[in-house]
């Protein structure tokens, strides 16, 4: 049958020869089989080259998906410098992970491109082409599936996908992590304190040496640690101790070190408060009465000043310095030297160290003031034995973690009274009486401390005030000095070296050292196989797309230049004849409203594809 007399049936209009379409194609003999690209030479066979395309995608997205899991799992312990095709572990993962979502960019937009003409071919706004197209490009895309008012199922899987692709970078940053691996070892060699046990009778006086009463007074050969003491915290100077500690360490702990602590237990006073006179240490007599005596009415006095409280007549430090034993039997011998034999006459010299103080009522540091202006305190000391863990910290030792207490019993009769327990203590090498080791350092550390308020060896107590205020408000007291100074002290006693050479006699304690290794990449396993599973999501999810895609075109797939070149119907040709020479805004709207169908026009020897409108007839598809 000619062709001009082949008709097509439309709905609607006349009847218009397929030769006469209005796409005005003058591609010369349309028997031609070539003028025609959607033509199907073969439909039962498939394209080779467009099923190698897709499946080169596949394969490159698995290697890469599988690239980066195994430098992920490889990089694990490995140092920071550590490196892979000369490139470091953080620098490669960006690039394989880079490549697998441009690779698999491309097959899931290759997949919403065939999907598109499922869509046309059931039937769909002629938007749908315009919103299948621009979701290809990337996540800009989807807003014209927003502008048309168009989503389905194909196109919220690709936003997800495509999300998903956009995340990946940073979230794989979460899977490996450079981390500094910390340890710790006890090490005699490489860590120890040099440290005084509070348990013994050291050798900071020469009671050791010569255990007789008149020794018990204070600090024979170590007093210079108290004036330092007191010099260190006017100063803010940080307690030193004498450690060692490795340099590749982060720091060094020395735990559970106990040693004497000493406070004070103050009470408020009147000028009327007995005190000894120290001009001879015969007599009693007061603050107002030094005052007035011995100061001369004077309108500015020095303060702050110290003295021995009423009770310690006849055992301040010179009377002790001046107590003469007893002579053994013939007078050749004092009593004290053999030891064994008990002194009775011995006992009264010992008691609680207690003294009064004098200071100003307004001004902490000022070292004149007017007798008006003065208050009294009396004092008594109080002792404690601490333990805590000891850490070093920018060349210093700090205290670290939870120090306990517990307060120390003097017991003057049978100990510190007593020349032959006194003895025994000094003797003690199994460490058999802990607790008077304990009890005789604390009561020299008071005698010591006493000795220093009362006749200072260096400087006045004042100067180290001065020094100190400088730093703090005029609203502060001093006995916000005499706090840290004290236990400036105490740590002093504890760890400072010997100043006789007796350097070895000090206990050797093991340290713990902390030291963090350098730091290394650290790798999730379970969430590297885990990212490893859903990087395989959109690999098999665009290759099914795809498919679809494909069988529905007989596996001819479909392209841009397949859409440019297809026929339309007379009827669509009309309905869109003037969309071409709108803007891209108006064409959008327009199409909105348009609905279009793609299917196959049949001929005796050959079948087309041909765009219809959606109620066209006598087209199959």
């Amino acid at each position: 049958m000619p062709i001009s007399d082949k008709k097509w049936k439309y709905s609607s209009t006349e009847d218009i020869p397929l030769a006469e379409t209005v796409t005005n194609r003058n591609d010369g003999n349309i028997h031609d089989r070539s003028s025609y690209p959607y033509e199907d030479r073969n439909e039962n066979k498939r394209s080779f080259s467009v099923l190698l395309k897709s499946l080169f995608l596949v394969f490159v997205s698995i290697f890469f998906a599988t690239a980066i899991l195994l430098v992920l799992l490889n990089a694990d312990g490995k140092p920071l410098d550590y490196t892979l095709a000369k490139m470091k572990i953080t620098s490669l993962i960006s690039l394989l992970l880079n490549l697998y979502a441009i690779f698999t960019g491309s097959g899931i937009a290759m997949a919403i491109s065939e999907y598109k003409w499922i869509k046309l071919r059931n039937g769909a706004p002629l938007t749908v082409a315009d919103i299948y197209d621009g979701c290809t490009r990337g996540m800009g895309g989807f807003l014209t599936a927003i502008r048309g008012a168009f989503i389905d199922i194909v196109l919220i899987f690709a936003l997800v996908f495509n999300l998903g692709l956009l995340v990946l970078s940073p979230v794989s940053q979460e899977l490996i992590v450079p981390v500094s691996l910390k340890r710790n070892l006890t090490s005699i060699v490489d860590s120890h304190l040099y440290y005084n046990e509070p348990f013994y009778v050291n050798d900071r006086t020469n009671l050791s040496s010569l255990p007789i009463p008149p020794t018990l007074n204070g600090l024979t050969y170590d007093n210079y640690l108290i004036p330092m003491s007191f010099a260190n915290v006017a100063r803010h100077a940080p307690f030193n101790g004498a450690y060692t500690c490795p340099s590749y360490a982060d720091y060094c702990v020395f735990r559970n070190k106990s040693f004497v602590s000493t406070s004070l237990d103050c009470t408020p006073v009147t000028d009327q408060e007995p005190i000894v006179n120290q001009s001879n240490y015969k007599e009693l007599t007061t603050p107002a009465r030094y005052y007035t005596e011995i100061e001369q009415n004077k309108t500015l006095v020095n303060v702050p000043k110290f003295f021995y409280a009423g009770e310690m007549l006849n055992r301040t430090f010179h009377d002790l310095q001046n107590y003469k034993p007893p002579l053994a039997p013939g007078g050749f011998i004092t009593l004290g030297l053999l030891y064994s034999d008990y002194d009775p006459q011995y006992r009264p010299y010992v008691g609680n160290q207690t003294f009064v103080l004098a200071y100003p009522k307004t001004r902490c540091c000022s070292a004149l003031t007017e007798i008006g202006d003065i208050s009294y305190a009396r004092c008594t000391f109080r002792s404690s034995l601490n333990t805590t863990d000891w850490k070093t910290s920018n060349g210093t030792l700090v205290k670290h973690g939870q120090e306990t207490s517990v307060p120390i019993t003097f017991d003057f009769d049978h100990v510190l009274g007593n020349n032959t327990a006194l003895f025994q203590a000094t003797k003690d090498a199994d460490n058999t009486t802990r607790s008077i080791g304990v009890m005789i350092n604390a009561y020299l550390m008071q005698q010591a401390l006493l000795k220093e308020f009362i006749s200072p060896q260096y400087r006045p107590f004042i100067q180290y005030l001065r020094v100190w205020n400088m730093n703090y408000p005029t609203t502060i007291t001093m006995f916000d000095y005499l706090k840290p100074a004290m236990q400036m002290f105490d740590l002093n006693y504890a760890i400072a070296p010997y100043v006789t050479g007796g350097y070895f006699t000090q206990t050797t304690t093991e340290g713990l050292i902390f030291a963090t290794d350098p730091p290394v990449y650290s790798t999730n396993k379970i969430y590297c196989y885990i990212l490893f599973a859903l990087m395989f999501l959109p690999v098999v999810w665009w290759l099914i797309v795809w498919s679809i895609g494909i069988k529905h075109s007989n596996g001819r797939g479909n392209s841009q230049i397949s859409l440019m070149t297809m026929e339309m119907t007379p009827l669509a040709s009309q309905s869109l004849r003037n969309i071409s020479n709108m803007s891209s805004s108006e064409a959008f709207k327009r199409a909105k409203s348009i609905r279009v169908k793609i299917g196959n026009h049949a001929t005796e020897d050959k079948k087309r594809l041909v765009l219809k409108l959606e109620d066209e007839h006598g087209i199959a598809h």
